[in-house]
This record gives C-alpha cells, sequence and structure tokens, in this order.
C-alpha cells in the first residue's frame, strides 16, 4: 500500500518546472496587486489634496477668530465661547498657575 502512495504522489524536485496553471494564478495575483496599489496611490494624491484644503479652511477660521479677538483688545488665542445664532460671545478665563509660595 506504501507503494501505491508513493506512485500517486509524485514528489516535485527544483528541476521541475511550475505548471502554467500556476504560473498564470501568480500572474493574474500580481496584476490585481499592481491594481490595488494603483487605487492606493490616487487615493493617497486625493488624501493629500483634502489636506491641503482643510488646512487652508482651518488657517482662515483661526485667523477670523483671532481677528474676533483683537478687535474686542483680548490676545490671540483666548479661549472664549461664540453662539453661531447670536453673535454672543462669552470669554473663558485662562486657569492662573497658582503663585509659587515663598520658601
Amino acid at each position: 500500500m506504501s507503494d501505491e502512495t508513493e506512485k500517486t504522489e509524485k514528489k516535485l524536485t527544483v528541476n521541475d518546472p511550475v505548471a502554467p496553471e500556476e504560473l498564470q494564478r501568480i500572474g493574474a495575483l500580481t496584476g490585481a496587486r499592481f491594481d490595488v496599489a494603483d487605487r492606493m496611490l490616487d487615493l493617497e494624491q486625493q488624501k493629500v489634496t483634502l489636506l491641503v484644503t482643510a488646512r487652508q479652511i482651518d488657517d482662515e477660521k483661526n485667523r477670523l477668530f483671532n481677528k474676533i479677538l483683537l478687535d474686542r483688545g483680548l490676545p490671540p488665542g483666548t479661549p472664549i465661547e461664540l453662539d453661531s445664532e447670536t453673535g454672543a460671545l462669552k470669554v473663558h478665563q485662562r486657569p492662573v498657575p497658582p503663585a509659587e509660595q515663598p520658601s
């Protein structure tokens, strides 16, 4: 019985060529991988464009908030709450660090 198993399961050597079906499948998989990589590159390029646009929007928003603060005599970066319906502005005080205790 072991002779039959050995005859049906031929051992391949490094000198045996790879089957054409396997070569074809490897080619198809490689092509699919290149397609995925190409789509990913397109997405990364779109991502960069979106990041640049988002940065421009954030910069304009920060400039506008700083103008609002400066027009009211407040330093840039002062924490505020702005009511988008009424335009009411509420200034939040920055926490003042406790004075160091004299030794």
